[in-house]
């Protein structure tokens, strides 16, 4: 049997990561970095954890294909909308105008984000347990498209799901 040799050329590649922490001024930072084919760099958002607003953003370029990257640009247009649901176009027209539709694609990514992080720092959110974030939340957003399935015919719910996963 001959031996397969890898020698093509990669015509397209497109990675994005997303991590969201608790910076050490206690506000959410979120940090998506993305590398492809055309281009690399990192979308960088502070917010408030209480609402999820946009302290500061900024999108740093490291490469960009046939062009000089643009120093770190500020968004100051989306500072102080909330990264939270029902800002998405919002935020993702004025990434658009001020970045390009290359950095308006990551938006919903950021957003989802939050969503997930959200759990973490629901104490901080005014929800005295995590039983009753849920409860709000899946009242709240029952007849949205953001679950990975709909009730009621969810398997587990989101608690079950993320049981003992402490952070």
């Amino acid at each position: 049997m001959e031996q397969y040799k890898y020698n093509k050329k990669i015509l397209f590649t497109h990675k994005y990561f997303l991590q969201i922490n608790i910076n050490s001024n206690d506000e959410l930072e979120l940090r998506l970095h993305y590398l492809d084919t055309e281009g690399e760099g990192e979308l960088l958002f502070f917010l408030e954890i209480e609402d999820f607003s946009i302290k500061k953003a900024e999108i740093k370029e490291y490469r960009i294909e046939g062009k000089k990257p643009r120093p770190t640009l500020r968004l100051k247009r989306i500072e102080g909308l909330s990264a939270y649901l029902g800002s998405t176009s919002k935020i993702m027209k004025i990434v658009t105008q001020e970045a390009g539709e290359i950095w308006a694609q990551f938006i919903p990514e950021a957003i989802k984000g939050v969503l997930q992080a959200e759990f973490y720092v629901a104490s901080r959110r005014g929800f005295s347990s995590l039983e009753e974030y849920v409860q709000w939340f899946d009242q709240k957003f029952s007849r949205s498209c953001i679950y990975y399935q709909q009730p009621p015919s969810m398997v587990r719910s989101w608690l079950e799901y993320i049981a003992n996963h402490d952070r």
